[in-house]
Protein backbone atom coordinates (compact mmCIF):
# COMPACT_ATOMS: atom_id res chain seq x y z
CA UNK A 1 0.00 0.00 0.00
CA UNK A 2 1.76 3.18 -1.17
CA UNK A 3 0.33 6.50 0.05
CA UNK A 4 0.30 10.18 -1.55
CA UNK A 5 -0.09 13.94 -0.94
CA UNK A 6 -3.56 15.02 -1.36
CA UNK A 7 -3.14 18.83 -3.63
CA UNK A 8 -4.96 20.32 -0.24
CA UNK A 9 -1.40 20.16 1.18
CA UNK A 10 0.34 21.71 -1.35
CA UNK A 11 1.18 25.22 -0.85
CA UNK A 12 0.19 28.34 -2.90
CA UNK A 13 3.92 30.10 -3.58
CA UNK A 14 1.75 33.41 -3.02
CA UNK A 15 0.82 32.96 0.70
CA UNK A 16 4.04 33.98 2.51
CA UNK A 17 6.36 36.90 2.76
CA UNK A 18 10.14 38.48 3.04
CA UNK A 19 11.76 40.73 5.66
CA UNK A 20 14.96 42.78 4.50
CA UNK A 21 17.16 43.57 7.42
CA UNK A 22 19.52 46.20 6.33
CA UNK A 23 21.72 48.02 8.66
CA UNK A 24 19.68 47.07 11.86
CA UNK A 25 16.34 47.70 10.77
CA UNK A 26 13.87 44.91 9.82
CA UNK A 27 10.92 45.51 7.15
CA UNK A 28 8.87 43.36 5.05
CA UNK A 29 9.33 43.88 1.26
CA UNK A 30 6.34 44.94 -0.71
CA UNK A 31 6.65 43.89 -4.55
CA UNK A 32 8.42 40.43 -4.40
CA UNK A 33 7.13 38.17 -7.28
CA UNK A 34 9.32 35.56 -6.82
CA UNK A 35 12.30 34.71 -4.68
CA UNK A 36 14.50 31.81 -4.36
CA UNK A 37 17.85 30.93 -2.48
CA UNK A 38 19.85 27.63 -3.03
CA UNK A 39 23.01 25.68 -1.72
CA UNK A 40 25.74 24.53 -4.66
CA UNK A 41 27.68 21.78 -2.83
CA UNK A 42 31.00 21.42 -3.72
CA UNK A 43 32.88 18.00 -3.98
CA UNK A 44 36.72 17.06 -3.89
CA UNK A 45 36.90 13.66 -5.73
CA UNK A 46 40.04 11.35 -5.36
CA UNK A 47 41.40 7.92 -7.28
CA UNK A 48 43.58 5.63 -6.26
CA UNK A 49 45.86 2.47 -7.29
CA UNK A 50 43.73 -0.45 -6.71
CA UNK A 51 40.11 0.76 -7.51
CA UNK A 52 38.39 1.83 -10.83
CA UNK A 53 35.97 3.86 -8.63
CA UNK A 54 36.31 7.80 -8.24
CA UNK A 55 35.75 8.87 -4.58
CA UNK A 56 33.68 11.89 -3.64
CA UNK A 57 33.33 13.77 -0.32
CA UNK A 58 31.65 17.04 -0.14
CA UNK A 59 34.35 19.51 1.02
CA UNK A 60 31.99 23.42 0.94
CA UNK A 61 28.78 24.73 -0.01
CA UNK A 62 28.15 28.07 -1.48
CA UNK A 63 24.76 29.79 -0.75
CA UNK A 64 22.94 31.60 -3.94
CA UNK A 65 19.43 32.88 -4.73
CA UNK A 66 17.87 35.25 -7.15
CA UNK A 67 14.88 37.24 -7.23
CA UNK A 68 12.09 39.18 -9.46
CA UNK A 69 11.19 42.58 -7.86
CA UNK A 70 8.98 45.29 -8.29
CA UNK A 71 11.32 48.27 -9.41
CA UNK A 72 10.50 50.13 -6.19
CA UNK A 73 13.86 47.78 -4.98
CA UNK A 74 15.89 49.67 -7.20
CA UNK A 75 15.92 52.71 -4.89
CA UNK A 76 17.19 50.25 -1.58
CA UNK A 77 19.80 48.51 -3.49
CA UNK A 78 21.06 51.45 -5.25
CA UNK A 79 21.89 53.00 -1.84
CA UNK A 80 23.68 49.85 -0.89
CA UNK A 81 26.00 50.31 -4.12
CA UNK A 82 25.84 53.90 -4.37
CA UNK A 83 27.61 53.75 -0.29
CA UNK A 84 30.13 51.34 -1.09
CA UNK A 85 31.00 53.89 -4.33
CA UNK A 86 31.87 56.45 -2.24
CA UNK A 87 33.42 54.91 1.12
CA UNK A 88 34.54 51.27 -0.06
CA UNK A 89 32.13 49.64 2.56
CA UNK A 90 29.33 47.17 1.52
CA UNK A 91 27.13 46.39 4.58
CA UNK A 92 25.50 43.32 4.26
CA UNK A 93 22.06 42.48 4.62
CA UNK A 94 19.60 39.30 6.17
CA UNK A 95 16.30 38.10 4.28
CA UNK A 96 13.82 35.90 6.23
CA UNK A 97 11.48 34.46 3.70
CA UNK A 98 8.02 33.03 5.36
CA UNK A 99 6.05 30.15 3.96
CA UNK A 100 2.29 30.31 5.05
CA UNK A 101 -0.75 29.05 3.40
CA UNK A 102 -3.50 28.69 6.08
CA UNK A 103 -5.34 26.53 3.99
CA UNK A 104 -2.66 23.64 4.54
CA UNK A 105 -2.17 21.46 7.33
CA UNK A 106 1.43 22.04 7.29
CA UNK A 107 1.40 25.29 9.07
CA UNK A 108 4.50 27.91 8.52
CA UNK A 109 8.00 27.66 7.73
CA UNK A 110 10.80 30.31 8.05
CA UNK A 111 14.39 30.54 6.67
CA UNK A 112 16.60 33.04 7.32
CA UNK A 113 19.40 34.18 5.02
CA UNK A 114 22.79 35.92 6.83
CA UNK A 115 25.52 37.77 5.62
CA UNK A 116 23.72 38.06 1.89
CA UNK A 117 25.63 40.66 -0.68
CA UNK A 118 24.01 41.40 -4.27
CA UNK A 119 25.95 39.51 -6.83
CA UNK A 120 26.35 40.12 -10.56
CA UNK A 121 24.81 42.84 -12.32
CA UNK A 122 22.47 45.48 -10.20
CA UNK A 123 19.74 47.56 -12.07
CA UNK A 124 20.06 50.87 -10.78
CA UNK A 125 17.86 53.17 -13.57
CA UNK A 126 14.96 51.44 -16.29
CA UNK A 127 12.68 52.51 -18.47
CA UNK A 128 10.35 49.93 -20.65
CA UNK A 129 8.59 51.66 -23.15
CA UNK A 130 7.64 48.13 -24.56
CA UNK A 131 5.57 46.68 -21.63
CA UNK A 132 2.22 48.27 -19.80
CA UNK A 133 3.22 45.67 -17.01
CA UNK A 134 5.01 47.39 -13.66
CA UNK A 135 8.60 47.65 -14.19
CA UNK A 136 10.24 44.84 -12.80
CA UNK A 137 13.93 44.23 -11.61
CA UNK A 138 16.05 40.35 -11.02
CA UNK A 139 18.59 40.54 -8.75
CA UNK A 140 20.93 38.10 -7.60
CA UNK A 141 22.40 37.46 -4.06
CA UNK A 142 25.22 35.26 -2.46
CA UNK A 143 24.74 34.69 1.68
CA UNK A 144 27.42 33.63 3.89
CA UNK A 145 24.81 31.11 6.04
CA UNK A 146 21.00 30.10 6.03
CA UNK A 147 19.23 28.38 9.37
CA UNK A 148 15.20 27.58 9.22
CA UNK A 149 13.88 28.63 12.23
CA UNK A 150 10.57 26.87 11.85
CA UNK A 151 9.30 23.75 9.49
CA UNK A 152 6.81 22.97 8.28
CA UNK A 153 4.38 20.16 10.52
CA UNK A 154 4.31 16.56 8.66
CA UNK A 155 1.25 16.84 6.26
CA UNK A 156 -2.27 15.06 7.18
CA UNK A 157 -3.87 15.51 3.84
CA UNK A 158 -3.09 12.07 2.33
CA UNK A 159 -4.70 9.45 0.73
CA UNK A 160 -3.57 5.66 0.32
CA UNK A 161 -3.75 3.44 -2.88
CA UNK A 162 -3.34 -0.39 -2.72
Amino acid sequence: MSIFLKIQDTINGKKGSVYFTIDGRRFEVPGIQKIEAHDSIKERTMTTVGTVKTQSAISGVEGSGSMTINYWAVSTFGKMIEKFRSTGVYDTFDILVINEDPSTSLGRRSCSFTGCVLSGDIPLALLDATTDDGLTIDVNFKYEDYNTMGDFTEPTNVGQEG
